[in-house]
């Protein structure tokens, strides 16, 4: 496994990291361990924790207990639980609140990356007065429970005022063959790479929804980073190849899977041994260039 800057950060991130929402929905915690040990078995060091369910914590926690000193922990915030269900929580106390609940559920002392979750253009300017989520995370920052701060957003206008603002270390937004060739996503990853702020790739494999050639399959818009797109599979598109496009795109550090199962992990790590026509990206160019 490869590694690279997460940015101005310093923190040497694999290529592949584990995105785990997809994991923590109702997978038993044996599932959860073994997918995890897997991950940390094949070189992967960094992790997003976004769910926030106690259980899942505490058995992700586990395994991110024993091996803390070797991984990177990027937790969301912003987000929490309500009616037993996680969702966006955007009021102050309740956002410290949820942060905290994370930290200790995984029983860590900090994670090194306070990710502002899902940023909308008409949220932005309120997190960022005075008093506002930004002020909080900054607090969360000073008291040592998180290293670095990171944004998330799908939003064009957010992500350029995020990387200017000299406030946030790390992004984290689409990136795939559906929108890499997309002027205003290029030039976000350009501004990544100019800034030096670590560039964190989602929906890196659209939901898996290219790999059964001959399927009419619909791409919703927050999956595409575009619009919503309907196609038709075509053949020899792999996780291999859409990973291989993800990580020659300029300014990315580091590519999410969503890995649920030890087989999905593995077949994301057949990307570190691919041969060049493996790793071929020209027909996901080709698909989304019609």
């Amino acid at each position: 496994m490869n590694h690279r800057k997460l940015g101005r950060t310093g923190l040497d991130v694999s290529e592949i990291g584990l995105g785990t929402e997809l994991l923590a929905k109702k997978q038993p915690v044996d599932i959860v361990s073994n997918v995890i040990a897997a991950a940390i078995d094949s070189g992967i060091n960094f992790f997003d924790v976004l769910v926030m369910d106690p259980a899942f914590l505490q058995a992700a926690g586990m395994l991110f207990q024993k091996y803390r000193e070797n991984i990177i922990i990027s937790g969301h915030f912003g987000i929490g639980i309500v009616n037993g269900k996680t969702t966006r929580v955007r009021k102050v106390n309740d956002a410290i609140t949820s942060f905290h609940a994370m930290i200790d559920n995984l029983g860590v002392d900090y994670v090194d990356i306070a990710m502002l979750e899902y940023v909308s253009e008409k949220e932005y300017p309120k997190f960022i007065k005075d008093g506002g989520l930004v002020d909080a995370m900054n607090e969360l920052k000073k008291e040592g429970k998180a290293r670095f701060l990171g944004l998330s957003s799908h939003d064009s206008s957010v992500l350029s005022a995020a990387i200017k603002s000299g406030t946030f270390d790390v992004v984290m937004t689409q990136v795939n063959a559906a929108c890499s060739n997309v002027p205003w996503r290029r030039a976000v990853f350009d501004a990544c790479e100019s800034a030096n702020i670590g560039l964190v790739a989602i929906k890196a494999l659209l939901g898996g929804k290219l790999f059964i050639p001959g399927k009419k399959v619909r791409i919703a818009a927050y999956q595409t980073g575009t619009e919503t797109l309907d196609i038709k599979v075509p053949p020899g598109i792999t996780p291999v190849r859409c990973i291989s496009h993800v990580l020659a795109q300029r300014g990315v550090s580091v590519c999410l899977v969503g890995a649920q199962t030890v087989e999905e992990i593995q077949l994301a790590f057949e990307y570190c041994t691919a041969n060049p026509e493996a790793r071929d990206d020209g027909s996901l160019v080709a698909l989304f260039s019609r």
